[in-house]
């Protein structure tokens, strides 16, 4: 079975240009205030483990043979 991650990402600019961010892992509250935005990609990679036993996550409808009964957005 298969698993998702969810972050949320926000993004700051001035008016002369510059920008700076915060990205929080919901699962873990895990985040990171950032200035570049290759610090994104680092922090998205180091989250992307499985998630912990236990995990009662959403069913994907492809695993259980409906994908082709499911509407897609």
């Amino acid at each position: 079975m298969g698993y998702y991650n969810s972050f949320v990402v926000r993004i700051w600019t001035n008016e002369q240009g510059r920008s700076r961010g915060h990205i929080e892992h919901v699962g873990s509250r895990d985040s990171l205030v950032f200035l570049a935005p290759e610090a994104v990609i680092d922090f998205i990679y180091a989250h992307l483990a499985p998630p912990a036993s236990g995990f009662e996550g959403e069913v994907w409808a492809d695993e259980i043979g409906l994908s082709d009964d499911v509407p897609h957005d």
